[in-house]
């Protein structure tokens, strides 16, 4: 989501997925560690579980990245960790569990402050590669579009969205 009374959505990634709680749309289980320490802990308590690992903030430095197992764990954290100095230990991680249940699914589209504005741009991804653009994403994003319109005609929000997920 960009710019406006949303843009702490694409920053703050754990409040973002408790907002999608709340408006029941589903999203991967997670859960989240406080640095370097108690994200490795995880790993170990866990050591056959892959989780996309991501801190707290939105892109920028410090990509998400899959991991699975303490010794690759090590590794990409501490890189990862490494971006933010003395604030690593107190750099919130978000960890979500993994699944390959299904293709990857993107929608991109935009909102007017009342009403989804058509067309909508989706693609269907698999490693990197987008197969296939379609504006009728009713039929996948129907439902997700729905109860994200409430919310986002509340606040006026004004602009574009982005929305990944994933179809089987």
């Amino acid at each position: 989501i960009g710019a406006g009374a949303y843009e702490a959505l694409e920053f703050d990634r754990i409040g973002t997925k408790k907002v999608l709680q709340g408006l029941g749309i589903k999203s991967p289980d997670y859960v989240v560690a406080n640095g370097y320490d108690e994200a490795l802990k995880i790993f170990e308590h866990n050591p056959e579980q892959q989780y996309y690992v991501k801190v707290n903030i939105f892109r920028g430095d410090a990509e998400t990245f899959a991991c699975k197992g303490v010794t690759s764990a090590r590794t990409l954290l501490m890189n990862m960790m490494s971006k933010f100095g003395p604030y690593a230990d107190r750099q919130p991680i978000l960890m979500e569990k993994a699944f390959d249940d299904g293709v990857e699914i993107g929608l991109d589209a935009f909102f007017n402050d009342t009403d989804w504005v058509a067309p909508y741009w989706m693609g269907f991804e698999i490693g990197g590669n987008v197969l296939e653009k379609t504006h009728d994403a009713n039929a996948l994003f129907g439902d997700v579009m729905a109860k994200l319109k409430p919310l986002l005609t509340q606040r006026k929000y004004r602009g574009p969205i982005s929305i990944e997920g994933f179809w089987n």
